[in-house]
Order: C-alpha cells, then structure tokens, then sequence
C-alpha cells in the first residue's frame, strides 16, 4: 500500500485501466480452469479498485483541476475535486463487487465464467475512463462501451425475461447517448470546442445553456435511471449477475448523476433558478 501512495494519481488510474483490462482478458482465455479464472477476475479487479481508490484519494486533495494524459494509455484526462469524488464513489464498491466475483465466477460454468469475468472487469475500466474525461468525444464513448458491457451482461441468461431486460436497456442508452450527442453538439456550434477546460470558459446564450442543459438531462438522466426514465433499472438489475447489478447501481447510474451536475454547474456556469427546481422535484419523485 505504501508503494501505491508513493505514484502520482495519473499513473495509479492506469495502473487500475490495465489492471482491469489485462484481468478481464486472461481470465476470458482460462474460463476453462474455473479456480484460476475467478482469482485473475476477482484479485485482479480488486488490485485495480485500490489502484483507482488510491488515485481518487490524491485527486480530491489534490487542488485545483488540472488537464492530464494518462501514461501508457495516451488518455486524456481532467483530475478535480468533482472526478476525484465520482471516481471513489465507484471504486469503493468495485472492490467488494470483484470479492464477491471470486466465489461466484468459481461456481458457474466455464461459458458464463468468461463473459462476466470479461464484461464486469471492461465494464469498470470503461467507467473509470469516464469519471475523469477531459472532453466529450470520449466521454461519451466510454459510457458507450459501458452501457454496452451492461447490455451482454444483462442478456446472457438467454431467456425472454433477459432478452426484454436487454432490449429495454439498449433502447434507454442509445436515446441518452443521442441526447448527449445533441447536447454537446449545441455546445461545439458555440464554441468551437468539446474540450471541458474550452467549454468552462465559453460564454453561452441562454438559449444555448438552456437547451444544452435539458438534452444532458435528459441523457445522463436515462443512464441515472431517474423517473420517469427508469423504465430499464428494474428488469436489468433482476436479470444480471449480482455484482454485475451491484454495479449498474454503484458506478454505472453514478456517472449519470455526476453528468447532470458537471454540465449543469461546472461547464456551464451558475444556473438559473428553474434548472435547481426541476432537477429537485426529478431527485424527490426518484427517491420517493
């Protein structure tokens, strides 16, 4: 652990990226040899879930926001307080859910035992990536690549009630990804620009914040699950592996939830009053 400290933050996050990716490949390739599938699986997603901890730990504490390309990986990334705090949130649970993996993964069978290894391990990389974007194009992208993770997941049961599940949830993160696709697109058309550091400093019309603003509701509400566009999270989380459906819960609805308040209060200025409104009432009627 204390070596782990001694990393920057940059190099710890793709530390945790290609621990995740390399575990979710070899325990794909050994899914025959059922012990040692779940092990790579489980410990190597919870050596990567400490990584990303340690790495989220250095972030918020680490002072203001600063644009980074990630080593090896060639990412680039934005550490701040906002990313920092999402990706704990995420990774804190990912290291009980990849626990977990290792006595469930050792008790299925070797086609399931591969998918899901795969799947959940591509699932979080994809999500740390996401956490810590520095601009749209690959934002939403990852979540693209998450969302799809989540659908296999969901569908490999192969039965009417999953292929419903995957159906439903299919739909749902197409039409959010088009409404972000929509919304930073209003966003570039003023300013020229999908990076973050580019967009902060843009001034908007009211207009264009506006309607920017209710297309990434609309969009990162769809990947919250929100009501009334929750119509996917009941079915899904019933249908996948558990700690898959933990996870759905515990990162992938968590970037929506990040999503609205980075574009509602980070790139896009102070708010007007009915955007806090609305996105109340929306949080009150979700939680009730």
């Amino acid at each position: 652990m204390t070596s782990l400290l001694a990393l920057t933050p940059a190099s710890l996050l793709a530390l945790a990226l290609m621990l995740w990716l390399l575990s979710g490949v070899l325990s794909w390739l050994v899914a025959v040899f059922a012990r040692l599938s779940s092990l790579i699986s489980g410990l190597g997603g919870m050596l990567a879930s400490l990584a990303a901890m340690t790495a989220a730990l250095q972030i918020v504490h680490g002072g203001p926001a600063q644009a980074i390309t990630l080593p090896l990986l060639h990412f680039a990334a934005e550490f701040s307080a906002l990313n920092g705090l999402l990706l704990l949130a995420m990774s804190v649970p990912a290291l009980f859910c990849s626990l977990y993996a290792c006595a469930w993964l050792n008790a299925v069978n070797s086609r399931t035992r591969a998918r899901t290894g795969l799947l959940c391990n591509l699932l979080l990389a994809a999500l740390a990536a996401a956490s810590v974007s520095a601009n749209a194009v690959q934002l939403i992208l990852m979540m693209e690549l998450a969302a799809l993770c989540a659908y296999f997941l969901i569908v490999q049961s192969d039965d009417v009630k999953s292929r419903r599940a995957g159906l439903n949830q299919f739909l749902s993160g197409r039409l959010g990804t088009l409404c972000l696709i929509l919304a930073f697109a209003l966003l570039h058309h003023t300013s020229g620009s999908v990076n973050f550091e580019v967009l902060r400093h843009t001034a908007f019309t009211p207009g264009i914040k506006s309607a920017a603003f209710l297309l990434a509701l609309a969009g990162f509400g769809l990947y919250a699950g929100i009501i009334p566009l929750h119509a996917w999270v009941p079915q899904s989380h019933s249908s996948a592996p558990a700690h898959a459906a933990a996870l759905f819960s515990a990162a992938l609805m968590k970037i929506g939830i990040i999503g609205i308040v980075k574009v509602g209060l980070d790139l896009l200025g102070a708010p007007p009053l009915w955007w806090g409104l609305m996105v109340l009432l929306l949080a009150i009627l979700t939680a009730f």
